[in-house]
């Protein structure tokens, strides 16, 4: 990115954060294919910029990525245990399969566009943070939703589970 590799555009990112803005740089990483870094746990990746990425099948356990841009974002089968996503972005992100329990999520917009979907079919969301989350005409589709926090948050319109009740 920029003619840097991008493990060294997401430390100037991380420093960035870590200094309040002091040093560092934002990283702007759209439709950037992040898999070659195979994982990104426990990363500090606040605010970052990062729509259509891939993230396939990673390991983003803990990660930090609130207020972060994810629009159109590739996290099928991403593992995202205890990830911190307050306020980010998934306006059609790709959730297929994707390991959320334990995770912040809210609040946080998921689909604010009528049009595109956000797709967290079979998603495990097992005490996972919704709290005031939007979600509306989101796809929960055999998502495991156990212990999920759901107070106030917004579903309609959403696909939900077989028998679940919110």
């Amino acid at each position: 990115i920029d003619d840097l590799p991008l493990g060294e555009v997401l430390e100037a990112h991380e420093l960035f954060c870590k200094s309040e803005g002091r040093e560092g740089k934002i990283a702007n990483v759209s439709e950037v294919d992040f898999r070659p870094l195979r994982r990104l746990k426990n990363r500090r990746l606040s605010g970052l910029s990062a729509p259509n990425a891939v993230f396939f099948g990673m390991d983003l356990e803990g990660v930090q990525l609130q207020g972060a841009n994810l629009s159109g974002a590739d996290l099928r089968g991403a593992k995202l245990r205890g990830a911190d996503l307050r306020g980010a972005r998934l306006v059609g992100a790709q959730l297929c399969r994707a390991d959320l329990s334990d995770a912040k999520l809210g609040p946080l917009k998921i689909d604010e566009d009528r049009v595109i979907r956000s797709d967290l079919t079979r998603a495990v969301l097992r005490g996972a943070n919704l709290r005031g989350a939007s979600l509306p005409r989101a796809r929960l589709i055999e998502a495991d939703l156990s212990g999920a926090k759901l107070d106030g948050a917004d579903l309609g319109g959403a696909e939900m589970p077989a028998g679940f009740r919110p």
